[in-house]
């Protein structure tokens, strides 16, 4: 499967946050929007 995204609109996620990166086993990203769709013939 493909997913296809367009570019970030609003400020985005900022990943320093995740620090330090040993201590976050899963990072899960949520994402809303129109610009989000699966690639498949409709």
């Amino acid at each position: 499967d493909v997913v296809e995204l367009s570019q970030v609109m609003g400020n985005g996620f900022d990943i320093s946050l995740i620090d330090p990166p040993e201590k976050f086993g899963t990072v899960l990203v949520f994402a809303t929007g129109s610009g989000i769709r699966k690639a498949a013939p409709l």
